[in-house]
């Protein structure tokens, strides 16, 4: 039978995620009717431990920016246990151990994909502080122009262990083929740890083979945690492994990483990580021969493991542009389709690089003028003709990305045509190894001649107008499996599930 804190941890992972409203808007948003959202999530601190960070996840229907961004955080219910500034984005300042405040300097952006990394705290528990105690932290955020946001999480003050990760390891396999990747924690500490939990932070190219009732899956079946109820001994190492199977459509060759973080059920039920149980059998860890209390990593930096699979053989990726053929009279507003389409046979994950795996670039037929642009779709400098628009970090063999520009026709010209271009040379980290370069342009027209070429995928008229010079690669989005999120600056990258 599961422990409490073990079924607590896996009921909070079920938890069915929310999808946030993700409008297009050509600019951004008033502060004030972005609909923004703050998420605190509860935290767990081992007595006289190195402390436990604070961080919270700023999401809006629209794109927004903010200014006088503030944060107030306010302890209570807790004796010996403190704020401190936790060293994100943004100067802290303690008003009293149990009030920190926080302010930030410079603009603060963000929209439906959210953002984290600004005003971290972390909050200890003094080796006096009574073990079980539990509190809450109350967070009240606000800007110029924005509502003050409250929000209150729950903290507790549990014993602490330390579980170190096992080695990392590197395999070669090729496209397709089964591997399995060892499970090895170790408690480090001089306490018993009552039960484990391990975190997977992987690449799309890792595929799950068996769901185990103990570990908790996406909805595309794919393992994101797992818990283990059972005990670990001071100074023994446990083992296990989970299978998998390098994706059939993996970019080869490659490098593709599946980063294993180890932790408490205590701790587990901080994160935001979210999905179904499997239902097979249970995953269990094995002591390598050559409880009630809850409790904390004593040093979170022995954590993680990393299993890198090199991917083998030739597997490429042809990308295609889509364009699109628009007709109107003078005054109407239309709307043009454009994008990219991964023909594969390979699939593109820029994930771990936190850049775009398509970036295409918008030049708008003469005569009209863009009256509304998506959300990942920036200007090239202060031209109103060219566009950058940048597509998530993964796009799957067979999957499209696609942008509605909505363009008012200001006069008639027949054939009047843009083009699409895909992933256009560049002094940057973007994807250049394309199979075919044939089908990397596309035209957008506008009141085409019947005679007239264009719109499509892959084929094209020569633009007519200005050509710019290129700009920059636009946004940069971050996210590790599951759902990602902007990270702010002067902070690692960090995931959320």
């Amino acid at each position: 039978m599961l422990s409490l804190s073990v079924r607590r941890a896996l009921a909070g992972l079920t938890v069915a995620a929310a999808a946030l409203a993700a409008g297009t808007p050509a600019f951004a948003a008033e502060p004030a009717a972005a609909g923004i959202k703050m998420i605190v999530s509860d935290v767990t601190v081992a007595l006289n431990g190195p402390g436990s960070e604070l961080r919270p996840q700023w999401y809006a229907e629209q794109e927004v920016t903010l200014t006088g961004a503030k944060l107030v955080y306010e302890l209570s219910g807790l004796t010996d246990v403190a704020l401190f500034d936790g060293d994100g984005a943004g100067s802290c300042v303690s008003e009293s151990p149990t009030k920190l405040a926080c302010s930030e300097n410079y603009e603060m952006s963000f929209g439906p994909d959210g953002i984290t990394g600004y005003f971290a705290a972390l909050i200890k528990a003094d080796k006096s502080a009574k073990l079980g105690s539990a509190g809450t932290v109350k967070a009240t955020f606000s800007a110029d122009d924005v509502a003050p946001i409250t929000e209150t999480a729950a903290v507790r003050v549990v014993g602490g262990v330390d579980l170190a990760a096992g080695p990392d390891l590197t395999l070669s396999r090729k496209p397709g083929a089964a591997f399995d990747v060892p499970l090895v924690v170790r408690n480090a500490g001089s306490t018993e740890a009552e039960g484990a939990a391990v975190i997977f932070n992987r690449d799309y190219a890792f595929e799950s083979t068996r769901k185990f009732s103990n570990c908790i899956y996406s909805s595309a079946g794919d393992v994101r945690a797992c818990v283990f109820d059972q005990a670990l001994a001071p100074g023994e190492t446990y083992r296990s492994a989970t299978p998998y199977k390098l994706r059939a459509d993996t970019y080869a060759p490659s490098t593709a990483v599946n980063q294993l973080e180890w932790l408490t059920p205590a701790e587990l039920e901080d994160r935001e990580v979210r999905g179904a149980a499997g239902d097979g059998g249970v995953l269990k860890l094995s002591r390598d021969t050559t409880k009630t209390t809850r409790q904390a990593d004593t040093n979170p930096d022995n954590n993680w493991s990393n299993v890198e699979v090199n991917a083998t053989g030739k597997n490429g990726t042809d990308l295609v542009a889509i364009g699109d053929k628009v007709t109107g009279a003078a005054g109407d507003v239309v709307t043009a389709t454009v994008g990219v389409r991964n023909s594969g046979p390979a699939t593109l994950d820029f994930g771990r690089a936190g850049s775009p795996a398509a970036t295409i670039r918008v030049n708008i037929p003469q005569g009209t003028t863009v009256v509304g642009a998506p959300k990942s779709c920036v200007r090239d400098g202060d031209e109103n003709w060219a566009y950058y628009c940048d597509g998530s970090y993964l796009l799957v063999a067979g999957d499209s990305e696609t942008y509605d520009f909505r363009l008012r026709i200001d006069r008639v010209v027949a054939d009047a045509s843009g083009r699409v271009v895909v992933n256009e040379p560049c002094e940057c980290d973007r994807f250049a190894d394309d199979l075919d370069l044939s089908n990397n342009k596309s035209a957008i027209v506008v009141n085409a001649d019947d005679d007239g070429d264009g719109g499509g995928a892959g084929g094209g008229l020569p633009v007519t107008g200005p050509m710019g010079a290129v700009g920059a690669a636009g946004l940069a989005l971050l996210i590790a499996g599951g759902a990602g999120i902007l990270v702010a600056r002067r902070r690692r990258t960090s995931f959320v599930a």
